[in-house]
């Protein structure tokens, strides 16, 4: 579907570009504690971002 005729030879060149097999890779995205982790970077990176935005105030 991705466009590997070979499955093993997409599961090594994944390997190659994520560090880790398939099955390795899905098993540490279910991973509650890494989604937690991700979710607060997220959150502080969306801070970060905001709080570098300039504030202004239109009057009426």
């Amino acid at each position: 579907e991705v466009g590997f005729k070979d499955p093993s030879y997409f599961a090594r060149a994944f390997k190659q570009f994520a560090g880790a097999s398939p099955s390795e890779y899905r098993q540490r995205r279910r991973s509650p504690e890494l989604v937690k982790k991700e979710e607060v970077e997220l959150e502080q990176t969306l801070s970060q971002v905001i709080d570098s935005l300039p504030l202004r105030i239109e009057g009426r």
